[in-house]
């Protein structure tokens, strides 16, 4: 008598299989008895399996070219849209990003696949860290897709875009301030090829000018937002008699007295029984 050896199951596929048979049980179950702790822990533990079941997909994606071949197919997000009937920008969009975290960012990849990177976090950071200059050697690029990992551990994906973008400040100073200066200069070069000026006469002689100008040749020509004052805007009024600055009145007779004895350099009246005469003669 013969007996046959069972052929092993790959881990994979006895994973889809437990995963079946969980969801079927509780596709029915309503959430609604649930205690409010009791949905805050589900909610918890849900959102990032559902992140790590994602990734487990991904991999797989990334590793089925031979699926697209043998279907004749160009990708393979070609045969899952048509066979699972989901948006085919969609499947291209999540094949481009499998692709990157199996090739490229295999960090990243690894930190979604355990739990530690949200797939809505891993997008953004791919983006980054493909967006990186290419001349930026191996270890720059290995630091920032470190450093963009520990920030996924504190920041959500809108602070995550902010700091992707300025990730080679952190890890690269000397390399952020290059590449800003080279950008800077691409800028203010492709400003300069769409510089124009032109001008027409008006009717009453007066020049009128259109054009566009460089930022830096914009703020030196640009004029003064605030006109310059007439020097007697203070105290002329646009109607009436001249009025002092801040619509003071004039001083009374009484305060033109007080300020003539108390002015320093006024001379003090004294009278003849005191005056001292300089010459001694009394």
């Amino acid at each position: 008598m013969s007996y046959s050896t069972p052929t092993p199951r790959h881990p994979l596929v006895e994973f889809a299989d437990v995963l079946e048979k969980a969801l079927a049980e509780v596709v029915d179950v309503d959430p609604a008895y649930l205690s409010t702790e009791q949905k805050s822990d589900l909610l918890r533990r849900l959102t990032p399996l559902v992140s790590q079941a994602e990734g487990v997909r991904l991999r797989v994606v990334a590793a089925s070219e031979d699926v697209a071949a043998e279907h004749a197919d160009k990708r393979v997000a070609d045969w899952v849209a048509r066979q699972t009937r989901c948006d085919k920008r969609a499947a291209h969009a999540q094949q481009s990003l499998a692709e990157a975290l199996d090739a490229r960012w295999t960090r990243i990849g690894g930190g979604v696949t355990s739990g530690r990177v949200h797939l809505d976090q891993a997008r953004v950071i791919v983006r980054a860290l493909d967006q990186l200059p290419p001349q930026i050697g191996p270890e720059v690029r290995r630091l920032a897709e470190e450093r963009l990992l520990e920030f996924a551990d504190s920041f959500g994906p809108r602070d995550l875009v902010k700091l992707g973008d300025r990730i080679l400040a952190y890890v690269a100073p000397e390399v952020a301030d290059a590449q800003e200066l080279k950008a800077l200069e691409a800028a203010e070069r492709r400003a300069e090829t769409r510089t124009r000026l032109t001008y027409k006469t008006r009717p009453d002689g007066s020049l009128e000018y259109s054009g566009v100008l460089p930022p830096s040749r914009a703020r030196s020509s640009r004029p003064s937002s605030t006109p310059s004052p007439h020097p007697d805007a203070a105290t002329k009024p646009a109607d009436g008699p001249t009025q002092p600055p801040g619509n003071a009145s004039p001083p009374t007779k009484s305060a033109a007295r007080r300020s003539e004895t108390s002015s320093p350099t006024s001379t003090p009246k004294t009278s003849a029984s005191t005056a001292a005469c300089p010459c001694r003669c009394s």
